[in-house]
């Protein structure tokens, strides 16, 4: 997804809970995936607090995934397995299908 959209104004950031010192092996998942994005893992004293400044809505489980649009409103959160298609039109029914911009 970010290889598709990384020219326009979309930015994908993926946060690893893994410990710090799981560094490697979380970086072997991406490497495996072929993830192109920002990649992080989190420092957060806990899940919760981390949970609490990304969503206040976030039920805890992960994986989870949340599309925010710039200026912070969220277009797409889901606990469980990605569904790509559905975070594709989360993305497009903002930036638009082409390059023209949107008003």
């Amino acid at each position: 997804m970010h290889r598709m959209y990384r020219k326009r104004n979309f930015q994908l950031v993926t946060i690893s809970l893994d410990e710090p010192d799981q560094k490697d092996a979380a970086l072997k998942v991406l490497r495996e995936h072929h993830l192109s994005a920002t990649n992080y893992i989190s420092t957060a004293e806990t899940r919760d607090k981390l949970a609490d400044a990304l969503d206040k809505e976030w039920p805890g489980p992960v994986p989870y995934t949340l599309v925010i649009a710039p200026g912070g409103k969220v277009l797409y959160r889901k606990t469980g397995a990605l569904e790509p298609l559905a975070v594709r039109r989360a993305v497009l029914d903002t930036l638009g299908r082409t390059y023209a911009n949107r008003k």
